[in-house]
């Protein structure tokens, strides 16, 4: 609720009627106030669960940069075995002919 409390002592001097209705218009501004809490309370709440799913996001799209950098890391791995196994098959006997003076084949 809010600090400074609105309610006050109906004056005598107030007709019955007049009473009455400032009796009302209090009893609805505690209302009034009481529902603005409450919206204030889910709006504060929303926005907390929208930050921690926007944190929860990032961590997965690290997660994600990181697991596809790993993924290029190993697939440039696995490419300069491919690529360093085929040029000792390729190099490296045509390099032992040329040593030997051995006949060199194409194809």
């Amino acid at each position: 609720m809010r600090s400074g409390s609105r309610e006050t002592a109906v004056s005598p001097e107030l007709s019955d009627d007049e009473g009455s209705t400032m009796h009302q218009n209090l009893e609805l501004r505690r209302r009034l106030d009481q529902e603005h809490d409450g919206y204030r309370r889910k709006l504060q709440s929303y926005q907390d669960e929208q930050h921690r799913q926007a944190q929860l996001v990032q961590k997965l799209q690290a997660k994600v940069d990181d697991d596809a950098v790993s993924s290029l890391c190993y697939d440039a791995v696995v490419a300069r075995m491919y690529f360093d196994r085929s040029a000792c098959r390729t190099v490296l006997p045509l390099t032992v002919r040329l040593v030997l003076d051995l006949p060199t084949q194409e194809g």
